[in-house]
């Protein structure tokens, strides 16, 4: 496998930051930058397995939930999305919510786990 330098794209969001560091140097002036994607540089290239993203927020963020292979493919997408977050930097009052909407025993998430309801 070839190593590829990448192209920085910055991606403006209302959510976003204009204090980038020490990820990066790029920024817009008053102009928050939400998502830093590192890109092929070659706008000709095969779409790459990984999409690597830096995101930088000062508001709530909520977690997406992307299709699999099967439910892309019957959409019409060529495939579906895996996606992890691995946290970088947070400041000391952050937090991260995990849960559901509604209060479920153990029993009834795995019941809806292998139903295929959840």
């Amino acid at each position: 496998m070839a190593l590829e330098q990448a192209c920085l794209e910055l991606i403006s969001k209302p959510w976003g930051s204009t204090d980038l560091l020490p990820w990066s140097v790029a920024g817009h002036p008053g102009a928050p930058i939400g998502e830093l994607w590192f890109q092929r540089c070659d706008k000709h290239a095969p779409e790459p397995a990984l999409l690597l993203k830096l995101l930088f927020t000062q508001e709530p963020l909520s977690i997406q939930v992307h299709p699999d292979d099967a439910a892309a493919h019957a959409m019409g997408l060529p495939r579906g999305k895996t996606e992890a977050w691995y946290i970088l930097s947070a400041a000391p009052d952050a937090t991260v919510g995990v849960g559901l909407k509604a209060a479920v025993t153990p029993g009834q998430l795995r019941a809806a786990i292998a139903d295929g309801s959840i």
